[in-house]
């Protein structure tokens, strides 16, 4: 598991060995998860999108203009699936599954809220 994939794909070393993991992992029925809130980091080099595009699933939240267009052109959205990521607010997701898209929200049941905030 690494967060904030795209800041490590600022440098080669670690760029080249998440490349590896990501073409390697399903081979050997292990499981990479990436995260990162600037998908634009991620989708700037050519390594960065092969981490980003290799996973079976990808969740994506809400971005800028600019970056919801490097996600279309990576993961073949449709101009309403750009829209969406556009607009997105908290919790809203896109699930892309293979050539599976499902606009989603993901919300915290009120116990659940309350055992997390609870003080």
């Amino acid at each position: 598991m690494f967060d904030e994939v795209g800041m490590l794909c600022a440098h080669p070393p670690l760029r080249a060995l998440l490349v590896q993991l990501a073409r390697r992992c399903r081979k050997y029925q292990a499981s990479l998860v990436v995260a990162t809130q600037n998908a634009g980091d991620l989708l700037a080099t050519e390594e960065g999108t092969v981490v980003a595009t290799n996973p079976a699933i990808v969740l994506c939240g809400g971005h800028r203009g600019a970056e919801t267009a490097r996600m279309q052109a990576a993961f073949s959205l449709t101009d309403d699936q750009r829209r969406f990521l556009e607009r997105a607010g908290r919790g809203e997701f896109l699930l892309l599954a293979g050539s599976r898209r499902l606009a989603m929200r993901v919300a915290v049941a009120p116990l659940h809220h309350d055992l997390l905030t609870v003080r």
